[in-house]
């Protein structure tokens, strides 16, 4: 399934992956959509470190912290929080992306909300449509998406862990894949 999602999101694009997990799915990710890049980003600095090894000759790049609807520096007990959209733009370290619009935004289970983190990154879901995955989502995701033009599927992967998809309403071959 994950393939087929690539392949239809776009040629030329970047992929977000919010809270990496184990970084299977991060390392997955960024074999499938070669050339263009995976951002990963997660708060855990040792799962970051340990998963920078696979890192390497990847189109893929690492940063701790966590997204969220406001900029904030780190503390003594939380990492720096980074808007998506400030991410994406000329303020951001991911700039230099922009040639790739986002195609792919992944949002694993995470520490705080995932209103929060689409609620910072608006400027670029509504510029560039990407598909929308998550692991955890609630009736403000629902809400948010479905005002966006966004229609709602759920993926079961077994019995305890489901994913969320979210389709930009234009996207006819993702939907008749999803739903035939």
């Amino acid at each position: 399934m994950l393939k087929s999602l690539i392949a239809l999101a776009r040629v030329s694009m970047l992929v977000v992956n919010v809270g990496v997990g184990d970084g299977r799915e991060t390392c997955l990710l960024a074999e499938l959509v070669k050339p263009n890049t995976v951002r990963g980003i997660d708060e855990n600095v040792l799962k970051l470190r340990h998963l920078s090894t696979f890192a390497i000759g990847r189109h893929m790049r690492l940063r701790r912290g966590v997204l969220g609807v406001v900029n904030a520096n780190a503390t003594a007990t939380r990492p720096r929080t980074h808007r998506l959209d400030t991410l994406l733009t000329g303020e951001g370290r991911w700039w230099f992306h922009l040639e790739q619009p986002l195609g792919v935004l992944l949002i694993n289970r995470i520490n705080g909300s995932a209103i929060n983190v689409l609620s910072g990154g608006m400027q670029a879901i509504r510029r560039d449509r990407p598909i929308i995955a998550l692991r955890d989502d609630d009736a403000d995701v629902t809400i948010l998406l479905e005002n966006e033009k966004y229609k709602r599927y759920e993926i079961l992967e077994n019995s305890t862990l489901s994913t969320k998809l979210y389709i930009p309403a234009e996207e006819t071959q993702m939907k008749a894949l999803l739903s035939g």
